[in-house]
C-alpha cells in the first residue's frame, strides 16, 4: 500500500484518542445532566404545604419553578432548604394565617441531618460541581465560538 492510501499511524492513533477523550467527556456531561436532574427532584419535592385539595397544583407550581433553575441554583436551594447541620433546627413553613383555623391543612418537610464536619465537606463537593459545570461550559462556548469565527473544526464530533 502507498502512504496516501492508508493514513499515518499517528493520525489514526490521534483518532482513536480523540473518541476516547470524546466518549469521556460525554460522560461526564451525562452524569452532570443526571446531577441537575436529581437536585430538581429532590427541591421540587421537600417542601409541600397546602389545603388537600389544592396540594398537586401547589406541586405542579414548585416543579416548575425550579425547572429552568440552574446547577448552581439548584445546589443553593439544596443546601440552604435540605441540608442541616445535625444541631440546627429547620425554619418552620409559612402558613397562611388569614386562612380559617376550620379547614385542612397539610404540611411536609423532608431535611438532611448531619454532623457539621460531614455538612462542610458535602457543600464543597456541591460547590466543586457546579465549578466543573461552569468550567466545562465556558470551555465548550470558547471552542464555539473560535469555531465559528475561524471556519475550524469544533472539538466535538458534528
Amino acid at each position: 500500500m502507498d502512504a496516501a492510501a492508508s493514513p499515518a499511524p499517528d493520525t489514526t492513533r490521534l483518532a482513536k484518542l480523540q473518541r476516547a477523550v470524546q466518549h469521556k467527556l460525554s460522560g461526564c456531561i451525562l452524569r452532570l445532566q443526571q446531577y441537575a436532574r436529581l437536585l430538581k427532584a429532590v427541591v421540587a419535592n421537600t417542601d409541600l404545604a397546602g389545603e388537600p385539595a389544592q396540594l398537586q397544583a401547589l406541586r405542579d407550581v414548585r416543579v416548575a419553578s425550579v425547572h429552568k433553575t440552574t446547577l448552581g441554583g439548584l445546589a443553593s436551594l439544596f443546601m440552604v432548604g435540605t441540608l442541616r447541620a445535625e444541631d440546627e433546627s429547620a425554619p418552620a413553613l409559612e402558613t397562611d394565617d388569614a386562612s380559617p383555623g376550620d379547614r385542612f391543612w397539610f404540611s411536609f418537610q423532608q431535611r438532611l441531618a448531619m454532623s457539621a464536619e460531614r455538612l462542610e465537606a458535602i457543600t464543597a463537593k456541591l460547590k466543586e460541581l457546579v465549578e466543573l459545570r461552569m468550567s466545562w461550559c465556558t470551555t465548550c462556548w470558547s471552542a464555539l465560538t473560535m469555531a465559528t469565527s475561524t471556519a475550524a473544526r469544533p472539538p466535538w464530533p458534528t
